[in-house]
């Protein structure tokens, strides 16, 4: 019985080597159109199992409809087909946190024919399958057939890249990023001094509205080791980067550090995208300076002097690398039109709306400047009095 079970494996494995060489995953026929499970995976024992004949996970995680193998012929996902599986849970199901894939599948025409999908763990190591990008990933296991690849990534693409994928309707594209240097007035959250960071997105939900979406920023491109992880129950395609309360990193980003961030989205439908990768680099190695100006008197009167200081509330601006700063004032229309000192008396010879502006710079290039400011000056206008008799 061995010998005979040997024999078949070495032609089932001439059969596969052979196979592979014109086996190509871009030339797969179409999948059925209301599926998105599509592709194929490899069985030593049982050859190509399809999963284009309308395999599908709905919107609630579980896996529906049915694979197909020439040699054992068709293979059931549906719920009400795995009762009395070898051990529960039995329904095929995808975990939206994790991406693992667990429960069973059947082989119909067989009174022994039961896949385990997941979990599958021998000597700590995690074999079950995973979804990755569109990508299924991992093995499942049969006592009748054996393990059974799901990509060819589990071992090499080498001569074939054949390919489990799912495709979710939900889809993410765009990923952008848009990092301020100079935020310290608190207008958003900040993830170091003056840093701001700003994730973007678009979204696709075909045709349903954007739910949640979940966030991870790692120095791991893999994300397997200190990971941020944030579920946000909201449908905006963007996200100011917010690690208050959250103890991770400090509760803030590095200086002078690359940071990977992905994203899925789930739809309210409960559709969910697979993860979109991205990444942002924090070039600057300190905070950039922190720049406030203030005027007395608060209002201008042509020809009367006016002193500006790059202090408010009595808090100056500053440099963070421990510099002396540099000041760059701008007064359009006053005199002097411009200072490089901290403190300055300035003039205005006619009424106007002057967008007065201060940059300040430390010592290794990195400046913030205020936006222009627009002020007026006023004209003089003696009050209008007349005596009039206490009697």
């Amino acid at each position: 019985m061995k010998k005979i079970f040997t024999i078949r494996n070495l032609l089932l494995l001439i059969v596969f080597f052979s196979s592979i060489m014109i086996f190509n995953y871009s030339s797969l026929i179409e999948a059925v159109e209301d599926n998105n499970f599509n592709g194929y995976a490899w069985s030593d024992n049982a050859g190509w199992i399809s999963f284009n004949y309308g395999t599908s996970i709905d919107d609630n995680g579980y896996l529906t409809g049915y694979a197909w193998s020439d040699s054992i012929g068709w293979i059931t996902f549906n719920s009400a087909e795995l009762t009395g599986c070898p051990e529960a849970p039995c329904e095929a199901k995808i975990d939206k946190y994790t991406d693992k894939i667990s429960g069973w599948a059947r082989v119909i025409n067989s009174n022994n024919g039961w896949i385990r999908l997941g979990p599958i763990v021998s000597e700590g190591i995690e074999y079950g399958l995973l979804h990755d990008g569109d990508d299924v990933l991992g093995w499942a296991w049969s006592d009748e057939l054996g393990w059974i690849s799901f990509n060819c990534k589990n071992q090499s693409c080498f001569s074939s890249n054949y390919a489990v994928k799912y495709i979710s309707s939900v889809v993410i594209s765009s990923l952008n990023t848009n990092i301020n240097y100079c935020m310290h007035e608190d207008i958003v959250p900040s993830v170091n001094d003056g840093l701001a960071v700003k994730l973007m997105w678009t979204y696709d939900g075909s045709g349903s509205e954007q739910k949640s979406y979940r966030i991870q920023i790692s120095k791991d491109s893999n994300f397997v080791t200190d990971v941020y992880d944030k579920i946000v129950t909201s449908s905006s395609d963007s996200m100011w980067l917010n690690l208050v309360g959250s103890s991770w990193n400090g509760e803030q980003l590095d200086w002078a550090t690359i940071y990977y961030w992905r994203i899925k989205v789930t739809s309210e439908s409960g559709g969910e995208s697979s993860w979109e990768p991205s990444s942002f680099n924090i070039t600057k190695t300190h905070g950039s300076p922190y720049v406030v100006f203030s005027n007395i008197p608060e209002q201008i009167i042509v020809d009367n002097e006016v002193e500006f200081k790059a202090e408010k509330d009595g808090v100056a601006s500053r440099t963070f690398n421990g510099s002396t700063p540099i000041y760059s004032w701008v007064f359009p229309g006053g005199t002097p039109s411009t200072s490089d000192q901290f403190s300055q008396i300035v003039t205005f010879s006619e009424a106007q709306t002057s967008e007065i502006y201060l940059r300040v710079t430390d010592s290794a290039g990195y400046y913030c400047e205020t936006a222009p400011k627009p002020m007026d000056i006023y004209l003089f206008t003696p009050p209008i009095w007349k005596d009039i008799s206490p009697f």
